[in-house]
């Protein structure tokens, strides 16, 4: 293009030193929690960052936090905030804004990938994340309980090391790190298909399995789409709308 101009822009890291559990831990996740909090508070100075599978575990420890910060010394600079994806703006600002208190911020994975909270240097991972899934069995999705990878335990780190040298806890065994899957599953390999296939039906697509996915999705899952599809009567025989 005539009289473009190229731009250059180099990305910084920070180093961020990764801890692990000994051993197996099975006590409640809010013992679990505070355990590493009762370390981070005296070794680190900015804000902590925990990451929690859900809303309704992150309202149970902080409530379990609110009590047990009443224990400790200088508790009045404390400031406990939520973050999950429902969450109003304005709540969501308050978890975001700086601050002259130290922040302990609950977050689902909304705060992994799309999210930098300034001040941010500590990150304690739970190793959890609630993944929705297609029931094939029923028909509906299904919100599971699984470990996360290891692709998205580097990411969840990383947030601690976004503006200074940061500090990352995590609540498990590092032999339990090295055999969980690598990457997440995209969402086409374990999602319901059927407005997908839909969509492609509105295009004027008749061959799903020639259409060029991306990554292509599983047979019987195509199958089980079209069927409901055709149940409903959105779709006929001949795979049009």
């Amino acid at each position: 293009i005539k009289d473009s101009v190229s731009i250059q822009s180099s990305g910084r890291t920070h180093p961020v030193k990764i801890q692990y559990e000994q051993d197996l831990n099975r006590d409640p996740i809010e013992d679990r929690i505070t355990s590493s909090l009762d370390q981070l508070l005296i070794e680190t100075q900015g804000h902590i960052l925990i990451f929690l599978p859900g809303v309704g575990e992150i309202r149970r420890v902080k409530h379990h936090l609110q009590d047990w910060s009443k224990r400790i010394p200088d508790n009045t600079r404390l400031e406990f905030h939520e973050l999950y994806g429902t969450l109003s703006p304005k709540k969501q600002q308050l978890a975001l804004k700086r601050s002259d208190h130290r922040k302990i911020i609950l977050s689902t994975n909304i705060a992994e990938t799309s999210i930098t909270i300034p001040g941010a240097e500590s990150v304690i991972d739970t190793g959890v994340a609630r993944v929705l899934n297609h029931d094939t069995g029923t028909g509906l999705p299904r919100l599971d309980l699984q470990p996360i990878s290891q692709a998205s335990a580097e990411q969840r780190s990383g947030r601690a090391g976004r503006t200074a040298p940061g500090t990352c806890h995590r609540l498990w065994p590092q032999a339990l790190q090295n055999s969980r899957r690598k990457s997440d599953l995209p969402e086409i390999l374990r999602g319901d298909l059927s407005s997908v296939i839909l969509t492609l039906a509105h295009w004027g697509e008749r061959d799903i399995t020639a259409f060029p996915w991306l990554t292509a999705p599983p047979t019987h899952a195509v199958e089980h789409a079209i069927r409901l599809l055709q149940q409903l009567k959105a779709m006929d025989s001949k795979g049009g709308i």
